[in-house]
């Protein structure tokens, strides 16, 4: 007799105890009616980290066209002009040379830097020729990349040598950089943003 009552003591000091464990979680805890599985809410979820953002670390343009996906800038005709124009830009804005992908589809021609704006974001550089029709058609695929692009093309002022395709979340672009003959500058690209050097 007195052994079951030692036992029967023991079993109700362990039903305290867990009974009082499980009293401090009650307050915090919620439940739905359906289950015993903790709910929770989003006000449970606080947290200092600031909301991620997709846009690419290196591109801080003053670009405020949401629809825009890259940007481009005109480095100048030939090597030693872009030896003179290309640290000019970096330095103008904080960036480094080795961020880029050089493609060189022609030696000692015009230069363009590219700069993909959002993370993700995809640049393929094709090389294309001139088909019968008249039409320039991709003949070679150069390049396929997420960073910025340093590219060397188009030994003819009239025909472009490359198409440039920006791709980003299912959206999608693709241009041929070239120079306005009219007025020397680059020649302006749907939801591209660019400066003038």
């Amino acid at each position: 007799m007195v052994k079951h009552k030692k036992i029967l003591v023991a079993l109700g000091m362990s039903l305290l105890i867990g009974l009082s464990g499980c009293s401090n979680h009650t307050d915090t805890v919620k439940t739905d009616n359906k289950s015993s599985n903790p709910v929770v809410t989003a006000d449970d979820l606080e947290t200092d980290e600031p909301e991620a953002t997709t846009l690419s670390p290196y591109y801080i343009f003053a670009d405020n066209d949401d629809k825009n996906l890259a940007a481009m800038f005109y480095i100048g005709y030939g090597n030693e002009e872009k030896k003179d124009k290309l640290p000019k830009l970096l330095q103008k804005y904080d960036l480094e040379e080795d961020i880029f992908e050089i493609v060189a589809d022609q030696d000692n021609c015009e230069w363009y830097a590219i700069f993909p704006k959002y993370i993700g974001t995809k640049i393929t550089i094709e090389h294309v020729e001139l088909d019968d029709n008249g039409d320039l058609v991709p003949a070679q695929k150069l390049t396929e990349t997420e960073k910025p692009v340093l590219l060397c093309c188009n030994q003819s002022d009239i025909v472009p040598s490359v198409k440039v395709t920006i791709s980003y979340d299912g959206d999608r672009i693709e241009f041929n950089p070239f120079i306005s003959l009219e007025n020397g500058e680059l020649s302006k690209v749907e939801r591209v943003y660019t400066e003038t050097q």
